[in-house]
């Protein structure tokens, strides 16, 4: 399996990089891609994912400044308008008007 993580920082990738390799995962198997968004790319079987997402998010969280990453708030749902306990309205009906398409004269 070929896993992927982006990073907010690039000290956080070489981090993360360190890591991988202190806990006996071969360099060859990490690619490091510093060009634009920093991203670390690794091949890893089923068994091994689990520990590598455990160890991305360890990292991630001691970086003060990398956690939570611009990906993780995109997530967030603080960003929907309903407030706590609010109760979004039921669409009792859909619209019976129909939308039609004709080709250009």
């Amino acid at each position: 399996m070929y896993w992927t993580h982006h990073f907010a920082h690039h000290e956080t990738l070489s981090r993360a990089r360190s890591w991988l390799t202190q806990l006996g995962y071969s360099p060859d198997r990490i690619e490091v891609h510093a060009d634009g968004v920093p991203r670390l790319a690794l091949t890893v079987n089923r068994q091994e994912l689990a520990e590598v997402q455990m160890l991305i998010n360890a990292v991630e969280r001691a970086d003060p400044q990398g956690w939570p990453s611009f990906w993780d708030l995109a997530r967030q749902d603080y960003l929907r308008p309903e407030t706590e306990g609010e109760v979004p309205p039921v669409v009792e009906e859909r619209s019976k008007e129909t939308i039609g398409w004709h080709p250009p004269d």
